[in-house]
């Protein structure tokens, strides 16, 4: 099994982001990080702290309660990325 690398943190606007999650955005879950969404891990942090949200349309919405990263399970369309919305295109 491939060995999978600790996530690079670096500081932004007072919060810590993954600056190699953050280059991903909106991208698919390859196939290695899809075996460890399914066993229930976030593929970002290896922790198990993935939590359901929203559920519309035959997707399902996870967000990491410990490193933030957010996915969006599409059933045989497979697991997308969610962008984190920018500060200025919330206002």
């Amino acid at each position: 099994m491939k060995e999978i690398s600790k996530p690079t943190l670096h500081k932004e606007e007072g919060a810590l982001v993954d600056s190699e999650r953050t280059s991903k955005n909106d991208e698919n879950l390859s196939q290695d990080e899809s075996t460890i969404f399914y066993q229930g891990k976030c593929p970002d942090c290896q922790h198990q702290s993935l939590l359901q949200g929203p559920t519309g349309g035959g997707s399902i919405n996870y967000k990491c309660t410990t490193c933030g990263s957010r996915f969006n399970e599409m059933g045989p369309f497979g697991i997308d990325r969610i962008s984190d919305a920018s500060p200025a295109l919330v206002k």
